[in-house]
């Protein structure tokens, strides 16, 4: 079915909980112009799956991957650090992520304008505030649902 859908630009597979890996890579091989892509709640997507995606799909410029709760690092510094068109990226509640990937962020993806990173306990206040220094037009969302800072560009 998907390699039927090698013009497909937007897809929102948000809570298909039960789409693995495979499936993702797939996707990313048989729909290469995808702008706008949903993962969220796909608990079963792994670092290398979003590092494949990034690679084959240059022109993503949204990205959710909200719950995807084994994402580490590695998906950010080797993954999605590549996707040069990233304007739109969600991190929330990617529970292996640490201050690793927002040092990543700040300086390999010059055209991100949106962050999202609130649930995540392994990123420190500290990480973000150095985020937003590095890019200060850059809008975050950091922190638990009940108290949600958001970082904006500095008047």
């Amino acid at each position: 079915m998907v390699g039927a859908c090698r013009q497909l630009t937007d897809l929102r597979l948000g809570r298909c909980v039960e789409i693995r890996s495979p499936a993702v890579v797939q996707v990313a091989l048989c729909c290469q112009r995808l702008q706008f892509l949903s993962l969220r709640g796909c608990h079963h997507v792994t670092d290398q799956a979003v590092v494949r995606l990034c690679k084959e799909c240059p022109n993503l410029e949204y990205l959710s991957l909200w719950r995807c709760i084994q994402l580490t690092d590695t998906a950010v510094v080797m993954g999605i650090q590549s996707s040069k068109l990233l304007t739109d990226l969600n991190l929330h509640t990617c529970p292996e992520l640490t201050d690793a990937s927002c040092r990543r962020l700040a300086l390999a993806c010059p055209q991100l304008a949106s962050l999202n990173l609130r649930e995540n306990r392994n990123i420190t206040e500290c990480a973000v505030c150095a985020l937003q220094e590095a890019r200060p037009r850059m809008r975050i969302l950091f922190g638990c649902a009940s108290s949600t800072i958001v970082k904006t560009e500095k008047s």
